[in-house]
């Protein structure tokens, strides 16, 4: 992860709470510029991926329809 204000990658995780019983709260500080922001963690329901070996023996992971907007491009 890098920071979101400078783009330096140097960065430490300042606070880390449970928010409800499905997700993490970190807050994240950029040892560069100070600059501080939120981030969430949380499982993607399992019935929600597929998994499938490709011809070359690595996994390729596949969300369903309700998750691709959270998927990287």
């Amino acid at each position: 992860m890098n920071c979101p204000k400078c783009n330096c990658d140097v960065i430490r995780t300042a606070m880390t709470r449970r928010y409800r019983s499905d997700a993490v709260i970190r807050r994240k500080k950029c040892t560069d510029c100070n600059h501080a922001w939120y981030t969430m963690e949380t499982q993607i329901p399992t019935k929600s991926i597929l998994h499938s070996r490709n011809g070359e023996g690595a996994s390729t992971f596949v969300l369903q329809e309700d998750f691709k907007h959270l998927a990287y491009r």
